[in-house]
């Protein structure tokens, strides 16, 4: 009696012991969290400056970056999320060889763990950061070009679907603003569905999380009144921006910048009373001591008196005109520095000589060339340029010239239009908390499935359920190392632990089956040029990591269907079910591509690309493996005769 009482009195010691221990990790955790999180959003914010005001004229200047960064000693610290926030740092100002870069350096590789763990602290934050993360490379790989399009918009949309699997709206509607933006490049249709999906739930801009409010209501507003007057669709245009009005409003945060594309939208329907009335409701929101509201507020009247064109607002025009010319300005932004030659050209028009308004006009075109130079999306302010120089001979009554531009302004629209209709447009009609309750619905199955292999049941904050989860943990860490020691017994024999791919007898074991079954299929031996070389000058852990990258980027591009596996030290089989020749070496081109990509390594500072050969077989009918294998060794000798990268292909009947 007495052993069974002391039985007992240890083992509910025991408990209160483990209990007391889940309490107090459980308050260091949160502890940890706090800090983290806190950490969190200063490197947030930091990174919303260099985007955003790094060599830009705005109220934080390069000075006062550098003073933040060394204030938040981001380059020293060794957290897993500051080394994801000094490679976005470091990446966004590569590419500056005429100005100013970050001075923040890349110490260490970044890893995947590190993303799933800023997703895990802040969906919001890894939404925005992964994809412009995405952009940045892309954008830096192919030098700002359009190219980089091939690259970023499968890689969003793989975002987008795994912030769907979140169920966090704003982190989806965030990634889909990313996407709205590379599609403008040549899917106008495409940016405009992705804008209306992400719409309904993005968040209201915020100084206290400005990177992950950036891309806000308001912007998608704009971005959609650009789109549909780009498309030459005034009335939805005006729509959108009437709703950017209104919300602005609701904040207290409308100016007369806000007028802008209501006013253009107005216009384009040929509305000029509403434009009107936008213009005197501008006036009333506009702070008179703000000269650059006051400049917008002018050139909104001047442009739309313009377009009225009649002789009783001709001295209205010119006085406008001087209003403009006389402002005096410092630090004008890019997108305004138009404003001012175009009204000194337009005051030319209508009272200077020949020579004075040729002068301005010129003075006019170099301007608006250089405004091309700093923006980001320059394609609104070219197409503009075109439509005032047209405005500008109109008012001298240069028609000849006038219609020219006019001419000029109706080409380059054609042209603009023909690159962004390229390949068919498809807009899905699908509601984002359809596609997040699916999302949620898969994950709930997996959930319920895990917590019915646990033993979990709703009753785990009392004291008992804590008991049974602490013998469930136990007893699952067994079962899990068995079955992990059978796996990995399992996997040795299997794949190969470097590059993930078959070994060599679980390749050729399934080979003497898939050839029976497999009428038409290719066999590729690929062998990587010069690799002795590499070992030797880079050291054999180099070796090792560019035959790891080549086996996880054949691993990638092949079809689930496919097969490869490492068949010697450097060389990798692939066996193509279903497939031809065609088909064969447009994946390897790819492949060849892929490698040819990858310059830098984790073991060595230097830079340096690598190829492969490869000997090609196309099968037709049932073949002997040992046959077609010495027809691959045979293809491959003949391709690294020829050289580097090369494939070497030939077709052979059954034996």
């Amino acid at each position: 009696m007495m052993k069974n009482f002391l039985a007992t009195k240890s083992l509910i010691s025991i408990l209160l012991f483990f209990t007391l221990l889940l309490v107090s990790e459980r308050s260091l955790s949160d502890e940890n969290n706090s800090s983290a999180q806190s950490q969190l959003k200063a490197y947030a914010s930091l990174l919303h400056n260099v985007i955003y005001d790094w060599n830009y004229p705005s109220e934080i200047s390069n000075e006062d970056i550098v003073s933040n960064l060394e204030k938040s000693q981001i380059q020293n610290v060794d957290s897993e999320i500051s080394v994801i926030f000094r490679h976005l740092m470091a990446l966004s100002t590569t590419d500056n060889a005429d100005s100013p870069r970050i001075p923040v350096y890349i110490k260490q590789p970044l890893l995947n763990k590190y993303w799933l763990g800023l997703k895990s602290m802040s969906p919001e934050i890894y939404a925005y950061t992964y994809a412009y993360y995405i952009y940045i490379q892309a954008s830096n790989s192919f030098n700002g070009s359009t190219q980089r399009t091939s690259i970023t918009i499968p890689a969003m949309l793989r975002l987008k679907d795994e912030m769907l699997r979140t169920g966090n709206k704003q982190a989806v509607a965030t990634v889909c603003m990313w996407l709205a933006m590379e599609y403008s490049e040549s899917s106008p249709l495409r940016a405009i569905n992705e804008l209306q999906y992400a719409l309904p739930h993005l968040p209201i801009k915020s100084k206290l999380n400005p990177l992950e409010t950036e891309l806000d209501k308001i912007t998608a507003l704009a971005w959609l009144t650009s789109s549909y007057l780009e498309l030459n669709v005034p009335s939805l245009a005006l729509k959108y921006a009437q709703t950017l009005v209104n919300l602005k409003a609701q904040n207290e945060t409308v100016s007369a910048w806000d007028f802008i594309l209501p006013i253009r939208a107005s216009n384009s329907l040929g509305e000029f009373m509403k434009s009107l009335e936008y213009i005197k409701e501008a006036k009333s929101v506009t702070n008179k001591d703000n000269k650059i509201q006051q400049l917008i507020l002018y050139a909104l009247e001047l442009s739309t008196l313009n377009k009225i064109n009649t002789k009783d607002n001709l001295e209205q025009i010119k006085e406008l005109s001087l209003a403009v010319i006389n402002l005096q300005i410092e630090n004008i932004p890019p997108r305004l520095i138009d404003i001012q030659p175009y009204s000194y050209a337009f005051y030319q028009a209508l009272v200077g000589s020949d020579y004075e308004f040729s002068k301005a006009i010129t003075e006019f075109i170099k301007v608006t060339e250089y405004q091309n130079k700093l923006l980001p999306f320059p394609r609104d302010a070219s197409l503009n340029a075109l439509t005032t120089l047209q405005e500008l001979y109109r008012a001298r009554g240069d028609l000849e010239n006038a219609y020219a531009y006019q001419k000029k302004f109706e080409l380059e629209l054609v042209k603009f239009n023909a690159d962004q209709f390229s390949y068919n447009e498809e807009l899905e009609k699908a509601s984002m908390s359809e596609d997040i309750e699916l999302a949620k619905f898969r994950q709930q199955e997996l959930d319920n499935l895990r917590k019915e292999r646990m033993g979990l049941n709703q009753d785990n904050g009392k004291l008992q359920s804590t008991v049974l989860l602490l013998i469930t943990a136990i007893l699952s860490l067994l079962a899990m190392w068995l079955w992990l020691n059978n796996r990995r017994n399992e996997t040795q024999t299997n794949y190969d632990e470097l590059t993930g791919s078959l070994t060599r007898s679980a390749m050729l074991k399934s080979l003497t089956v898939a050839l029976k079954k497999d009428c038409s299929s290719c066999m590729a031996l690929l062998n990587i040029d010069h690799f002795q070389r590499i070992n030797d000058t880079y050291g054999y852990r180099v070796g090792e990591e560019v035959v790891s990258v080549l086996g996880k980027t054949i691993q990638k591009r092949i079809r689930k269907t496919d097969k490869f596996c490492r068949f010697g030290n450097e060389e990798f089989l692939i066996y193509f079910s279903n497939s031809n020749e065609e088909e064969v070496k447009r994946i390897l081109d790819e492949l060849s591509n892929l490698m040819a990509k990858q310059k830098w390594w984790k073991f060595t500072e230097q830079s340096f690309t690598t190829s492969f050969s490869s000997g090609v077989v196309t099968l037709k009918g049932d073949n002997n493996l040992e046959h077609v294998l010495k027809y691959c060794h045979k293809l491959l000798e003949g391709a690294k005769n020829k050289g580097n990268a090369v494939a070497n292909t030939q077709s052979i009947s059954p034996v």
